[in-house]
């Protein structure tokens, strides 16, 4: 069974505060997460995983 991070471990892991996760999500930036109840939400390690992998795959190669 996959982890559930809470909106805390997911900004700890992308470095950014709850509220910039919070935008994040409703602009659909964010895997969608899983609605455990109303207000009550968890991302699956895996899809925050793959989310970063996604964004480091758009960084674009510095040269020197």
């Amino acid at each position: 069974m996959d982890e559930l991070l809470t909106t805390k471990d997911v900004a700890t892991i992308l470095r950014v505060s709850r509220r910039t996760v919070s935008r994040m999500r409703a602009r659909g930036e964010l895997p969608a997460p899983v609605e455990l109840s109303t207000g009550i939400v968890r991302w699956r390690a895996t899809d925050v995983k793959e989310y970063l992998a996604r964004l480091k795959c758009r960084c674009p190669r510095q040269t020197q």
